[in-house]
């Protein structure tokens, strides 16, 4: 290790020799991105921590083991302890790692959604399916 001085500053620096095998440590690893029902899962998570599996699949409609366990192995949630009801089902809440990955330094970087926004979106998706829908019945009739 060596320490240079840079532009009023300094700089703790390894050897040359050392370069190949520091590339290697440092070189971002390949990352598959998530699927959709994972990114759900993870913002159902965030917003709600601690959060257990079940309530997570009562607001999603659908089961998530796959999503929680994906998560869990990308480690950008982590358990949380467990529920003090019957079963005692495990909390889940999100870690450093999400934050870090996702830019945001606390919970009060997340962005706040109106309930209203959501509502609209949801609207601007329903038209879009029914004229989807529409356009796909009068292309029937024509045929």
């Amino acid at each position: 290790m060596s320490i240079r001085e840079i532009n009023n500053g300094y700089q703790l620096c390894s050897k040359p020799e050392y370069y190949d095998y520091i590339k290697q440590l440092f070189e971002p690893r390949q990352r598959s991105g998530l699927s959709q029902a994972a990114l759900e899962t993870l913002a159902i998570i965030a917003y709600n921590r601690p959060i257990t599996k079940a309530r997570i699949e009562q607001i999603r409609g659908v089961n998530s083991d796959s999503a929680v366990a994906r998560l869990l192995e990308k480690n950008l949630i982590r358990e949380a302890g467990r529920l003090d009801a019957p079963g005692k089902p495990v909390l889940y809440e999100t870690t450093d790692e999400f934050f870090r990955s996702f830019g945001f330094k606390s919970d009060s970087d997340l962005p706040i959604f109106e309930l209203n926004d959501i509502h609209e979106a949801d609207e601007v998706n329903q038209n879009s399916e029914q004229e989807k829908t529409d356009t796909e019945l009068e292309m029937q009739e024509k045929v």
